[in-house]
């Protein structure tokens, strides 16, 4: 079988696995412990933490890890909206966002909140004058994926940063689909939603990094964690796997993205190809079915 369906979930890579294994097994005790080995731990976690954010060129914002791109997701719109209520309740989405947005948005909308969605161009692209039109006072959110996981549609997230700068809400970018597969500048982005299983990496783990002075109400209470916006003991054998497969990922980008590109526009190529003869096919046999008609109305 030929496996295409990279965009749900990918293989993990051996060496990501490796660094699992390894982390578990030499690093068991509780990053949260004051003893020596819960001090090694914590030790790791913040130095793996470091770097992930290096890697996303975002070394000033805080990571909160969590269990999935969904969680992250859901801890964005709920933990913005439930912290920032005072400022306004109007949001502003994308035409192609996960249903971990759309669906906690659709529940604030039955508590009054006012949603609209951003028209795109032909090319599935958002519309930036009409993102700016519907642009509010009182619009406290904006979230746009990155990359769309049914049709790659890639989004001007650098632009729409730009622009929204000038405005008091926060932009988020639901990134679980570009990042580790497409290099983007995510310099003015408030929040960017991540999960490694998307290039090679372990499931049941995700991170939502954030702006520093960014505000949120947590969505899970009670429990230690590394962060007040997410409670839970940490994974640490989460978060090493997790630096690995972006680090792993992360590296040769350009050459990636170029034989990604050339698969791409062959299989693009050989079902138009293919598509032109079924057509071939079915005028021929159209053909010969006037033929045969005009012959038996001649006899």
């Amino acid at each position: 079988m030929i496996y295409l369906d990279y965009t749900a979930n990918c293989p993990t890579e051996k060496d990501v696995l490796d660094t699992y294994i390894n982390t578990t097994y030499n690093y068991y005790a509780n990053p949260n412990s004051f003893h020596d080995l819960g001090i090694q731990a914590k030790e790791l976690l913040n130095k793996n933490s470091l770097e992930i954010l290096q890697l996303l060129h975002k070394e000033d914002a805080d990571i909160i890890y969590t269990s999935a791109a969904s969680e992250s997701n859901n801890l964005v719109v709920k933990g913005i909206v439930e912290r920032y209520k005072n400022r306004g309740k109007h949001i502003i989405i994308g035409s192609f966002e996960h249903n971990s947005i759309t669906v906690p948005i659709s529940k604030l909308q039955q508590s009054g909140y006012e949603v609209d969605i951003v028209p795109v161009n032909k090319d599935g692209i958002v519309d930036l004058e009409e993102l700016e039109y519907l642009l509010r006072d009182d619009t406290i959110l904006v979230s746009i994926c990155s990359v769309d996981s049914e049709l790659g549609i890639r989004q001007p997230i650098e632009k729409i940063g730009k622009m929204l700068k000038n405005y008091s809400c926060y932009f988020h970018s639901d990134a679980s689909q570009a990042i580790g597969k497409t290099e983007i500048d995510f310099s003015d982005v408030d929040l960017i939603t991540m999960t490694p299983h998307k290039f090679y990496g372990i499931n049941g783990s995700g991170a939502l990094i954030k702006n520093k002075n960014i505000g949120l109400v947590p969505i899970i209470d009670g429990g230690k964690s590394t962060t007040e916006f997410r409670s839970g003991t940490p994974v640490l054998a989460n978060v090493t796997a997790m630096k690995k497969a972006l680090e792993l990922a992360t590296i040769n980008y350009a050459e990636r993205y170029k034989i990604v590109s050339e698969y791409h526009d062959y299989l693009i190529t050989s079902l138009n190809n293919i598509l032109i003869f079924i057509s071939t096919i079915q005028n021929i046999h159209f053909l010969i079915l006037l033929i045969y008609l005009f012959q038996a109305f001649h006899l």
